[in-house]
């Protein structure tokens, strides 16, 4: 299966906010902020400190989301594969 976004996300900050982008550079997300704390009340946005660690946030998702196997597997895998390579040898 292929994926749609493939990783690793980046958060690259733009004028007035920060994209979140795939490998390909597709935009995933925007996150829009103002300077100061006052500047971003009255225009209802976050804070760039707070829009910057929510891009960082998002481009973790790629990572979070990969399947990973569990470590018993890979055990019972690599421990096959020795065994069978054990096997074939003369």
């Amino acid at each position: 299966m292929t994926r749609r976004f493939p990783s690793p996300w980046t958060a690259e900050e733009t004028q007035g906010g920060y994209v979140v982008r795939d490998a390909n550079k597709q935009a995933l997300a925007y996150v829009y902020c103002r300077e100061n704390e006052n500047d971003a009340a009255i225009a209802k946005v976050l804070t760039k400190d707070k829009a910057r660690r929510i891009a960082r946030n998002i481009a973790k998702l790629a990572e979070a989301l990969t399947p990973r196997l569990p470590v018993s597997y890979l055990k019972s895998f690599r421990l096959r594969r020795v065994l069978l390579a054990a096997q074939s040898a003369p």
